[in-house]
């Protein structure tokens, strides 16, 4: 078993922390996508889209290595406490905050307000919330299985979950067959596949370069399956055509790992990659979690500000930057206010 305290690891996991975080405000940038057009800027946005989708399936993976083992840290009590303190109180302030400041919700009930926030309506990028929370309320149950029977577990549920919910589902949209939906496994519906991979691929599996060949290349496979569908059935269809979009669907679930397991062995092995050496990584770490909460804001005031179209080319590329700078400068200032450093 792979020590969860081994300095590359945690190396490699700041790396992919700041990455991840990085695409989804890449992601949310390129919110052209999401209206097709014929154009040439639409076509750019198809490739955007799919290239940084790993995103936040990534996200969900980091939380299985960090979180699966918690029991050698503290109890189950601390573990709920820690995680309320830490996601839950601030999606709830960053949701309300949503609520106030949108014009269109000042006027709702109750009921309806409660509905904006436990549906993530009230801010759309927070969708994860939800997945990430059922997560959270599962791992405890694995928790109290000896780490050796965990991995032999945690192995059966991955290959079972792959296969009935991602892989078959996959087959039946390509041959136009129905598929039952109640072969899908519910011991590992929704996101929780994600978790399981990322714990089993650092405390499991200890890949050969033969191995993460094959690994790329079905990575590389799912990006270019789901990228080509996308564009080239929109453009058939005159409408956006995401049949293997999100993040359970069987090509997302081959790149997201394919992408994991580059930064897990080999980024470092290619000389295009070596400046991020020189780059403090850790220090950006910490600032990750707010980056996700505040980012939107300035994707929505930025382009208003500076009259940029959000088709635009340097929007989507320069702009990311600009967005993820700012955001970060945000986090920092509000991590030195006392009422809301707990909130970012």
């Amino acid at each position: 078993m792979i020590n969860m305290n081994d300095e590359k690891r945690i190396e490699y996991i700041d790396y992919l922390n700041v990455f991840c975080c990085l695409a989804v405000v890449a992601l949310h940038c390129n919110g052209c996508f999401w209206k097709f057009s014929y154009e040439s800027y639409w076509i750019s946005s198809v490739f955007i889209e799919c290239i940084f989708y790993f995103a936040v399936p990534i996200f969900f993976m980091i939380s299985g290595i960090t979180l699966f083992d918690y029991k050698d840290k503290y109890d189950t009590k601390t573990y709920f406490i820690k995680r309320f303190k830490r996601t839950v109180i601030p999606f709830l302030f960053w949701s309300i905050a949503w609520v106030i400041f949108s014009k269109t919700n000042r006027e709702k009930s109750i009921l309806e307000i409660f509905n904006l926030i436990i549906n993530t309506k009230a801010q759309g990028v927070y969708w994860f919330f939800m997945p990430l929370f059922s997560i959270y309320l599962t791992i405890p149950a694995f928790s109290y299985i000896n780490k050796d029977t965990r991995i032999k577990v945690l192995k059966y549920i991955f290959w079972y979950g792959l296969i009935a919910t991602a892989f078959i589902p996959f087959i039946a949209k390509i041959t136009h067959l129905p598929f039952n939906s109640a072969l899908r496994a519910p011991i590992c519906g929704g996101a929780l596949l994600y978790p399981i991979i990322g714990y089993l691929l650092v405390n499991s599996y200890k890949l050969t370069g033969k191995e993460r060949i094959v690994i790329y290349l079905l990575g590389l496979c799912g990006l270019l399956s789901r990228l080509l569908t996308v564009m080239f059935w929109s453009l058939e269809e005159g409408k956006i055509v995401n049949t293997f979009g999100g993040s359970t669907n069987f090509p997302t679930i081959l790149y997201a790992i394919a992408v994991f397991v580059f930064f897990q062995y080999d980024i470092f092995r290619f000389k295009i990659f070596q400046f991020l050496k020189n780059i403090n990584v850790k220090s950006i770490t910490e600032y990750t979690f707010g980056i996700y909460l505040v980012h939107k804001v300035f994707v929505i005031k930025l382009p208003q500000l500076l009259h940029f179209s959000n088709q635009s080319i340097i929007w989507r590329s320069a702009g990311v930057f600009c967005v993820f700078l700012l955001s970060l400068l945000a986090v920092k200032i509000l991590k030195q206010i006392p009422l809301l450093k707990r909130v970012v």
